[in-house]
């Protein structure tokens, strides 16, 4: 296992490339364009319920 014996060996090493991912994942998302990230509507359910006589 080449990345389990990396982590073992060098813990700061595996740390800061796991740091770099997520901030390259952070960088990319914001930047994606709006084409890539559409706006959509969310699902609504309305239930509208009535008595027709009057409870005693």
């Amino acid at each position: 296992m080449f990345l389990t014996k990396i982590s073992v060996n060098n813990p700061v090493f595996a740390t800061m490339i796991m740091v770099a991912l997520m901030v390259f994942g952070v960088y990319s998302y914001l930047r994606l364009p709006i084409e890539q990230l559409p706006d959509i509507d969310l699902p609504v359910v309305a239930v509208v319920v009535s008595l027709s006589r009057r409870l005693a």
